[in-house]
């Protein structure tokens, strides 16, 4: 067998997203594995040369599609496939040899900020924050909330000091709590 270094690459990348921690509570026995199959298979070739709005139908697509693939009692998940989705596109970009290979730098303006309770906290905390929905769980997650979600991390991320793509904020607000202690 051919070693394939991007398909390892990948596979490593589904492995980590796809968790006990980032699915915690999402579905039954079964969803992670899944999951960590459906993403090693995402064509991620695919993405390099989409402008904004393609890029958001194939986000979309491949949100149904994974949900199609959660065991029966998960397949109403939308915000648990959302938010592993997001998780592994980012990790693919900050994977310097597969953002090389599939030139993913150019889609890093258009990538979601992966939603989590965390997340949510952040951008809530954030100056005009209140007008987000008030409860957060990735379990009753919708796309028109996650919309919501994502219009305003843009606005946040583009009104920093340092202007960032919203993907990143998931580093500014990770975890916060703990590691200000």
């Amino acid at each position: 067998m051919k070693f394939n270094e991007s398909q390892y690459r990948q596979r490593r990348i589904a492995m980590l997203c796809a968790s006990a921690s980032s699915l915690r509570g999402q579905g039954p026995a079964g969803m992670i594995k899944s999951t960590r199959k459906f993403l090693a298979r995402v064509h991620l070739e695919k993405f390099n040369e989409l402008d904004g709005k393609a890029f958001n139908l194939r986000l979309n697509s491949l949100t149904r599609r994974l949900m199609r693939r959660f065991p029966m009692t998960a397949r109403t998940n939308w915000g648990a496939a959302r938010k592993v989705l997001n998780l592994f596109l980012r990790d693919a970009l900050y994977d310097h040899h597969l953002n090389v290979r599939y030139s993913l730098h150019q889609i890093e303006p258009y990538l979601e900020v992966p939603l989590d309770r965390d997340v949510a906290e952040g951008l809530r905390s954030e100056r005009e924050g209140g007008q987000l929905p008030p409860r957060f769980k990735i379990k009753t997650l919708t796309p028109q909330a996650s919309k919501q979600y994502q219009d305003f991390a843009q606005r946040v991320a583009e009104n920093k000091k340092n202007p960032t793509p919203r993907v990143h904020l998931d580093l500014l607000y990770w975890r916060k709590k703990e590691s200000s202690d």
